[in-house]
């Protein structure tokens, strides 16, 4: 009998807004083995898969770790959680979640609920781990810029996990 393997595209699209421009779009997508079988027994044994979180807090968590490390990575401070930023991002993120779009939230907010002078936002859809989506940031000059601006100093993060499996993620950074 022959292998047969089985595969699956998972296309993220990845989003950012400065101030009230909308910034370029990144559709990424990646090709993930499901599984191989063969006819017989196998001699082999294959590493487990370790098993994908579903816990937001965890997520979110890892999010924010990656991308602090990033700014530390290229001499700068770690962002400084912040209230107001944190609880649009939550509600941004259920949002798209239960619509099943990706789509940025009106900066406007984000700078009068804060009382910012500068304000972005990244964003990520997709059924792929924390480290994913930062890579995917840091590829793409417009997120970059995000993560990487000394100006923007605090940030609110959110992630949910959809119905359909999928997290869709908001992070959103001011200037105060």
């Amino acid at each position: 009998m022959a292998s047969s393997s089985e595969s699956r595209d998972d296309a993220r699209r990845v989003g950012d807004r400065v101030g009230q421009r909308v910034g370029v779009w990144t559709v990424a997508a990646a090709a993930i083995a499901l599984l191989g079988a063969a006819g017989g027994p196998s001699s082999h044994r294959t590493t487990p898969k370790p098993a994908p979180v579903t816990d937001p807090g965890a997520y979110q968590a890892r999010l924010l770790s990656l991308v602090n490390d990033e700014r530390v990575h290229h001499g700068l401070r770690r962002f400084t959680p912040i209230g107001c930023a944190a609880d649009l991002a939550t509600h941004w993120a259920e949002q798209i979640a239960r619509d099943g779009t990706l789509r940025h939230q009106p900066m406007k907010k984000l700078l009068q609920a804060c009382q910012a002078s500068r304000a972005a936002e990244n964003i990520a859809m997709g059924n792929v781990p924390p480290e994913r989506i930062v890579a995917s940031w840091m590829e793409s000059r417009r997120h970059r810029e995000n993560i990487l601006d000394p100006r923007l100093t605090h940030v609110g993060l959110a992630a949910e996990l959809s119905d359909r499996g999928r997290w869709y993620a908001v992070l959103d950074f001011i200037e105060r």
